[in-house]
Formats: C-alpha cells, sequence, structure tokens
C-alpha cells in the first residue's frame, strides 16, 4: 500500500535497535534470524521466502526511509482491516511485524483469506446450514449462508495480488 517495491534489496544481518516506547527511556530491541543466520543483501520478496526477521525488523522501523511511514501502527492497521480482532495497542511495539501478539487461529486464518480473496474481507461462516425436524417429511431450513457472501474491500485489489504472488 506505501509502494514498496518488493524487490528492493535489504541487508539480513544481526541487529540492534533503539525503540521509543513512550517512556522516555528508550528499548532496546535485538532481532536476528533462527540460528544467527546471516544472508547479506537480500530482496524484500526472498526475504517473505525465507522468513528474514531482519529485514522485516527494518521495514517496521523504518530504517534508512525506506520501510513503513508508522511502520508497527501500520502493520497492526492493516491487521485489523484483514480480520485479526484481538485487541493490539493503539501504539504496538515493532516486534508486532515479527508475529509477536497473539492471534487466534480463526483471526489469522480469515487475514489470509481477505489477502487471497483479492482484499476482499468475509465475516468466517462456520454454519452453511440450519435445519429443524431434518429427518422428517416436514423438514424447515430456518438459516443457509450467503454462498458468496458481499464483504468488504480492505485492501486494494491490486496490492492483495501482489502478495498473493510473492507467497
Amino acid at each position: 500500500e506505501q509502494g514498496i517495491d518488493p524487490n528492493t534489496k535489504y541487508v539480513s544481518e544481526k541487529k540492534t535497535y533503539q525503540v521509543d516506547v513512550g517512556t522516555g527511556k528508550p528499548e532496546t530491541w535485538k532481532v536476528q534470524n533462527y540460528d544467527g543466520i546471516v544472508r547479506g543483501e537480500i530482496s524484500l520478496k526472498a526475504a517473505l521466502w525465507k522468513s528474514d526477521n531482519t529485514v522485516f525488523a527494518d521495514l517496521a522501523m523504518n530504517t534508512g526511509g525506506r520501510g513503513l511511514k508508522n511502520g508497527p501502527e501500520e502493520i497492526a492497521d492493516v491487521a485489523r482491516r484483514c480480520g485479526i480482532s484481538t485487541a493490539l495497542p493503539e501504539h504496538p511495539k515493532p516486534s508486532i511485524v515479527l508475529g509477536a501478539y497473539e492471534v487466534s487461529p480463526l483471526d489469522m486464518t480469515s487475514a489470509y483469506a481477505t489477502i487471497a480473496n483479492g482484499g476482499r474481507r468475509v465475516e468466517p461462516t462456520a454454519i452453511s446450514r440450519v435445519v429443524s425436524h431434518e429427518v422428517d417429511d416436514d423438514e424447515n431450513v430456518l438459516y443457509v449462508a450467503p454462498e458468496h457472501p458481499e464483504g468488504e474491500q480492505v485492501i486494494p485489489e491490486d496490492v492483495a495480488n501482489e502478495a498473493i504472488g510473492i507467497m
């Protein structure tokens, strides 16, 4: 949504940031990849494929002005629009980009489904049909979930399609 090219190069290496947490005393945030793997220069797209924590930390921290403006807040905003109902803080820590906040499997499924649906969010439906007297001849259908619920466009379709292509 902010126009960052997935082929933009970042440096995959151990990193340390000073994070303003609103107390006037910044906290130190150290980020590394699993098993301390360092990849050097790598594209954002390749970083997603390799689950490179350090590149996404740069993205959230807007390191060198090449990341997300208002990174953690923007990440939380997109998560909410995509269907994450977990109470994320108004000013989340940058570790949100690495999945530091607990999210239910249903919310995560809803968020990925929103992306897969071209950026259109649809409320999850667990019950497709409710019937009374199902075994009798006088069966009464009380509810049928819509086959193609309308939903709401929460991410531009071209952005969702780009994400799908990368994933």
